[in-house]
């Protein structure tokens, strides 16, 4: 067990995360073919943003453009 997964553990039910959340997952990954990601995020944050864009696992690679777009509209938004 990793540290990080043991502090999430130690974590998950008793603290969220109170402010905005960026979350994109590629929709042809494991991740995107296996998980509804906003709802299990939706288990540790209160503001839960975002989509899946159509790539693999590595977004900035595989969708450079989208994975700015995104980001930057999300920055503007929160800031």
């Amino acid at each position: 067990m990793t540290l990080d997964l043991a502090m999430d553990t130690a974590d998950f039910g008793r603290t969220r995360i109170e402010c905005p959340v960026l979350v994109l997952w590629g929709e042809h990954s494991f991740v995107g073919r296996s998980y509804d990601v906003p709802t299990v995020w939706r288990e540790y944050a209160a503001d839960v943003r975002g989509q899946a864009l159509p790539c693999d696992h590595y977004l900035p690679e595989e969708a450079p453009e989208a994975t700015a777009e995104h980001l930057a509209a999300f920055l503007r938004e929160v800031w």
